[in-house]
């Protein structure tokens, strides 16, 4: 059935403070589970995320982070 289709994704992601520890469920402004934190180092950090809210503002621990990176 639709194997092909991707609806996660590991993305790297910035916060507006420091990120938080690994394991740390992101959710949507709405509380909505959207992913969770994988590992982090300073603002940056990769998540593991769904892609149909990637575009949305997304929270983890209460901080907002973006995924619109340039890698």
């Amino acid at each position: 059935k639709h194997r092909t289709t991707l609806k996660k994704k590991i993305l790297p992601v910035k916060f507006e403070a420091a990120a938080p520890a690994a394991g740390t469920l992101v959710e949507t402004a709405v509380g909505k589970k959207a992913g969770e934190i994988l590992t982090s180092a300073g603002p940056y950090a990769l998540a593991y995320l769904r892609l149909e809210y990637q575009d949305e503002a997304l929270l983890a621990d209460g901080v907002a982070l973006s995924t619109n990176l340039k890698v």
